[in-house]
């Protein structure tokens, strides 16, 4: 069984184990069931197309990790922060004092001989189906 949080290209890298720790904490009662049954499971996250490029700018002398992509809506090229990803389920306060936006990223441009970057997307295959394939 496994359970996949997408889009983790959104995301800067330092912030992907928090996004399975979120969804693990918000699937916790059904992950114990699974345990309970000795079921195997897993939980990653993932992005099917990678639709950014993550690194780091200089701000008041020290390095903090941004991404790079570009607009879905103008094309433009971004540099952002999305920000920090809670590792807890946020209480219900959080989500009525604050305004969420969330860029919408177009796909990285990739040479046609090449396949499409991903995250994780052969960590999943091998997982779902390595035991067949053998």
């Amino acid at each position: 069984m496994l359970f996949a949080v997408s889009k983790a290209d959104h995301v800067t890298p330092d912030q992907h184990q928090a996004l399975t720790l979120l969804l693990q904490q918000l699937l916790l009662q059904h992950l114990q069931s699974v345990k309970f049954q000795l079921c195997p499971y897993e939980v990653m996250a993932i992005a099917a197309i990678k639709a950014s490029e993550a690194g780091f700018v200089k701000q008041n002398g020290l390095q903090q990790p941004c991404l790079r992509g570009l607009s879905a809506q103008t094309g433009e090229a971004l540099t952002y922060y999305p920000g920090d990803v809670p590792r807890y389920w946020p209480d219900h306060q959080l989500f009525t004092e604050h305004h969420f936006e969330f860029q919408s990223l177009a796909p990285m441009p990739w040479p046609k001989q090449q396949v499409l970057q991903h995250i994780r997307l052969d960590h999943l295959l091998e997982y779902l189906l390595g035991d067949k394939l053998t």
